[in-house]
């Protein structure tokens, strides 16, 4: 017994002692006289077994325990090796809850989802990965921000605890002169900073911020965005926080990409419906605008008349524009919070029959 296993509690030796004896009992059963081994193999090879012991919810220890076996085939002892996997099992645990929750996120209901508009799908969205990030791996402040490959900027998507101006500012996936986060969307490398005031790629974040760690949210090998986090606190991340972070944005871009072909679903649902409105209305209007300029030319001089003609003209532009703007909106995620909400008071809460005549 080493100096660092005398150490233990007691209660930890009698665990100890205890699953040894369980050992050297199964053991005993197992060995017979003709079973034993010649003189010159090592006793410690293929009748070892491993153990996994809890102490109280607190430690966990790991034992591999072999028989030591006489010339005459007798189990006399048993010999034991004990390591503290404490560390290792509260890792995994944590790996293993970090993993749930990135299941939970990505599991978007149906007949939920289907109710909801584009903000308000991405608001629950939002809602998820902050308690998870909160409640799991202990973050406060954090953005994520997607990139959109059009311009190369990696326009933000959800942030907390963290001040306007720093979110103001914008970013593009570059290694160079777009701050830490855009180094990481262009290499795709994640990127512990340690003292943000020795670091030349840190720019304007939290407020007395010391610290940050950033992580690529990779899809299908493609970098698709970032998940920056910031701490008051220096050298606050370490290589854990990293493997959790980048174990959750997995998720996170997982969840983000169910989320995006969901609107541009939608989207081109609408574009679709609304071109056919469009195709089926464009005569009937043309018509009427026809008609009512042809009249406008007959009754020059009555104003009263040309009055209404031209009222009409001006509710058929209104129609038209109106169709255009039928399926406007956000065909990605990317800008959706700032399509605002026109809700009609008037249609609030009400059911709506779309009726189609052909089979």
């Amino acid at each position: 017994m080493n100096k660092k296993m005398q150490a233990w509690p007691a209660r930890v030796h009698e665990k100890i002692r205890r699953t040894c004896q369980e050992a050297f009992d199964l053991f005993s059963k197992q060995v017979s006289p003709n079973q034993a081994p010649p003189a010159e193999t090592p006793p410690f090879t293929s009748r070892s077994k491993r153990y996994a012991l809890t102490i109280e919810d607190q430690q966990f220890l790991e034992m591999i325990a072999s028989p030591v076996i006489s010339p005459n085939g007798q189990v006399v002892q048993t010999v034991a090796v004990v390591w503290d996997a404490t560390g290792t099992r509260r890792l995994q645990q944590k790996i293993d809850a970090i993993d749930k929750a990135g299941r939970e996120l990505v599991r978007l209901e149906a007949d939920a989802m289907s109710k909801m508009n584009v903000q308000e799908r991405l608001k629950l969205l939002q809602d998820k990965i902050i308690s998870f990030t909160r409640d799991l791996m202990h973050f406060d402040h954090f953005a994520i921000r997607l990139l959109d490959r059009k311009s190369n900027k990696l326009e933000l998507v959800i942030s907390v605890g963290l001040p306007h101006e720093a979110l103001s500012i914008d970013l593009f996936s570059e290694p160079e002169g777009n701050g830490i986060s855009g180094y990481v969307a262009a290499t795709g490398r994640s990127y512990i900073c340690p003292d943000v005031e020795r670091d030349p790629r840190y720019v304007t974040g939290l407020d007395h911020a010391k610290s940050s760690l950033t992580v690529p949210l990779r899809l299908h090998d493609k970098t698709i965005g970032i998940f920056n986090i910031e701490s008051r606190q220096r050298a606050a991340f370490n290589e854990d926080d990293r493997q959790f972070a980048e174990i959750f944005g997995r998720y996170v871009a997982i969840a983000l990409n169910i989320l995006d072909l969901m609107v541009v679903e939608r989207a081109g649902t609408a574009h679709k419906v609304a071109d056919d409105v469009c195709s089926e209305a464009a005569g009937p209007l043309n018509d009427i605008a026809s008609d009512a300029n042809a009249l406008m030319d007959d009754y020059i001089g009555h104003d009263e008349l040309r009055h209404k003609l031209q009222a009409i003209l001006e509710n058929v532009a209104t129609i038209r524009k109106s169709m255009r703007q039928a399926a406007e909106g956000p065909n990605t995620i990317l800008g959706a919070k700032d399509v605002k909400e026109s809700d009609d008071p008037v249609l609030q809460d009400a059911e709506v029959l779309v009726a189609d005549d052909e089979p």
